[in-house]
């Protein structure tokens, strides 16, 4: 198997990007400034990247339903910690342990800056969203509900999960992400 190395997204990493689907991409020309994303490479390629930021989540315990929509503001809980988002893998790079590899090093960057918790968000539209969550699950994720984002353009549905990090101190640093 090759090396695969894991590294915060530069510019020239962004027009590889790119490729990916919508569903991952959605958001790609702001990521660098209000997101930090990794990216693996293998080979001198990029095969994949996932996007690591720090959150405030509007969640609704257990699976979505339509009617949540008109009860929203009542039905919702709140929770903070450190977001993973838009993990995707090439196709060609699949099945050799580098969206593994990408989580854990994202948890392992939020986990140094102190974090206590972190949260994985899977659109629901997501064709791969069933593969995603067995990934996340592997590493210690529990589904908790089902998430939902705003923007100016609507809304985006997904799935939750969540993972708490044992920290011995818990004071967060104050600087950014990475």
């Amino acid at each position: 198997m090759n090396s695969t190395s894991v590294w915060l997204a530069t510019a020239e990493d962004f027009k590889s990007l790119l490729e990916m689907p919508p569903y991952s991409k959605s958001k790609i020309d702001c990521l660098s400034c209000r997101e930090n994303v990794l990216v693996a490479e293998n080979n001198g390629v990029v095969c994949g990247a996932i996007s690591v930021s720090y959150k405030d989540i509007l969640y609704l315990p257990g699976e979505w339903s339509d009617e949540f929509e008109q009860h929203l503001n009542s039905l919702a809980d709140k929770a903070s910690g450190g977001w993973l988002s838009k993990l995707y893998v090439f196709q060609k790079y699949r099945h050799q342990g580098i969206a593994t590899k990408l989580i854990k090093e994202s948890v392992d960057r939020l986990k140094e800056k102190k974090f206590g918790e972190v949260y994985a968000g899977i659109y629901v539209n997501n064709e791969f969203r069933e593969v995603s969550e067995h990934i996340f699950k592997k590493i210690g994720f529990e589904r908790i509900g089902s998430c939902i984002c705003f923007f100016k353009i609507g809304t985006c549905r997904g799935i939750l999960l969540k993972k708490q990090l044992d920290l011995v101190n818990r004071k967060r640093k104050s600087e950014g992400l990475f």
